[in-house]
């Protein structure tokens, strides 16, 4: 299974998805490029909780994935 998690004006979220399915995996994959497309940065954790490195490309085997906003400065 492969999880998404990112936080929005609602609070945390999560998608989760077998890549086998496509239906889940295609709803992944647009919740991945919507959230890119408001300036997400996205990461690949690994499984230990630890941060794994910086993707731009959604990948069904990615395993877990944490999305975060960009912080504006001021």
């Amino acid at each position: 299974m492969g999880e998404l998690c990112y936080i929005d004006s609602s609070g945390d979220q999560k998608v989760q998805w077998d890549p086998k399915n496509d239906d889940q995996t295609d709803i992944a994959r647009m919740t991945f490029d919507k959230l890119k497309a408001k300036g997400y940065q996205a990461y690949s954790v690994k499984k230990d909780g630890s941060k794994n490195k910086v993707i731009s490309k959604f990948s069904p085997k990615a395993g877990m994935l944490i999305m975060v906003p960009a912080i504006g400065g001021g």
